[in-house]
């Protein structure tokens, strides 16, 4: 049952902030996979959220796209939105943008022909990619969020991703927002160079991932 404390709000940008999720809580039984979790992402921001599974970042990306509600708290996106998911569902043959307009739209998942998503979530869109190919999507999402001026987040627990894309990345744990890092390397520094490999190593360590 939905608390009447709980509630997402479907509304355009306001001060700058295109997604605010405050003190957001959501229950599967007796656990709580999102614990009290608060969240904050500016207007045309890239922000990865990184994180090992079952550490709740699913959950959230199903909160703000609109496929579930909390329990507790409140979130506030934009109405035009857009998902895309992992696999197959991520189609290689058509374009990025026609893969985003056929995304969500509010709660009710109907498309919007032409219009224009204010955010677009992505739930670990290049886990079944060959590196080629992977490298290749970078660029085209990189493309749609400069041409778009689009807000993005991405769900993934993959580092070199979070490098590749975020302006800031944050890990995910225990169903709470922990670490922040904001990412000013350049292009080439997130392919290559000393300072992408000590970033990294130090996420590879909040995932639990280092060897």
């Amino acid at each position: 049952m939905i608390s009447q404390e709980a509630a997402v709000a479907s509304q355009g940008t306001r001060d700058g902030i295109s997604v605010l999720a405050e003190d957001v809580v959501r229950r599967f039984g007796d656990r709580a996979v999102l614990d009290h979790l608060w969240l904050e992402i500016a207007a045309s921001e890239f922000v990865v959220l990184l994180g090992p599974s079952g550490c709740g970042k699913t959950t959230l990306l199903r909160l703000l796209a609109g496929l579930d509600r909390p329990d507790a708290g409140t979130v506030s996106v934009p109405q035009a939105r857009a998902i895309v998911f992992q696999g197959a569902r991520l189609l290689p043959w058509e374009r990025v943008w026609q893969n985003v307009t056929t995304g969500l739209y509010g709660h009710e998942a109907k498309p919007t022909a032409l219009s224009v998503p204010a955010l677009v979530l992505l739930d670990e869109p290049f886990a079944a990619l060959d590196a080629i190919t992977r490298l290749r999507m970078h660029g085209l999402v990189r493309a749609l969020r400069h041409r778009r001026d689009t807000t993005m987040l991405l769900v993934t627990r993959d580092v070199d991703d979070a490098i590749a894309l975020a302006d800031r990345i944050l890990i995910m744990r225990d169903g709470r927002i922990g670490s922040e890092y904001l990412v000013t390397l350049s292009s080439q520094d997130r392919s290559r160079g000393h300072a992408r490999e000590e970033l990294r190593a130090h996420l590879l360590v909040e995932i639990g991932a280092s060897s």
